[in-house]
């Protein structure tokens, strides 16, 4: 997973490199603060994705003032994202046992994506079927108040990254 990360940032930032510095003849420096940029966003928003439940990312935009419906909507893109990914891995799994060769060169991946692609579709379609009805059944009103098990609250370590964080990307602001 680790390396395949690395590979899926590699092949970005070449694109974004390609498309800066060729395609649109900007300058050499930029180009480079732009690959610096997406390496940087990338790893940020994959360590906040990793460190960060969809319920407390729920209960913090609760606790920001924005509209319950809102966080919620959020929080449950966010948890399907898991849950399509653990689809994509059932699924790729299920069409190896049947002996579909999902292994080899990328045409050959290409060429069976299909075996893959429709019954995610599927599966989705009935899970999203799914979530309505369990949320239709259980009278769930997104305008009603909600309240929370644990309130959340900030320790040491938050009000570092409060403070440290913003600096960082101001400091890259300005150098580019």
């Amino acid at each position: 997973m680790v390396i395949s990360f690395i590979f899926g940032l590699s092949i970005g930032g070449i694109i974004i490199y390609y498309l800066n510095f060729w395609v649109f003849r900007l300058t050499h420096e930029f180009a480079l603060t732009m690959v610096f940029r997406y390496y940087l966003y990338s790893i940020l928003f994959t360590w906040f994705f990793l460190t960060v439940t969809p319920e407390d990312l729920a209960q913090a935009l609760v606790q920001l003032g924005i509209p319950y419906r809102w966080a919620w909507q959020l929080s449950a893109t966010y948890q399907f994202v898991y849950h399509l990914q653990r689809e994509v891995k059932q699924i790729y799994e299920a069409q190896i046992a049947r002996g579909i060769p999902l292994d080899g060169n990328l045409f050959q991946k290409l060429k069976y994506l299909p075996s893959i692609i429709v019954p995610l579709t599927i599966k989705t379609q009935q899970s999203q079927e799914l979530l309505f009805q369990a949320l239709l059944l259980r009278a769930w009103n997104p305008y009603s108040p909600k309240s929370f098990l644990y309130p959340l609250t900030f320790s040491k370590v938050d009000y570092v990254v409060w403070v440290v964080l913003p600096t960082i990307l101001l400091m890259l602001q300005l150098i580019s």
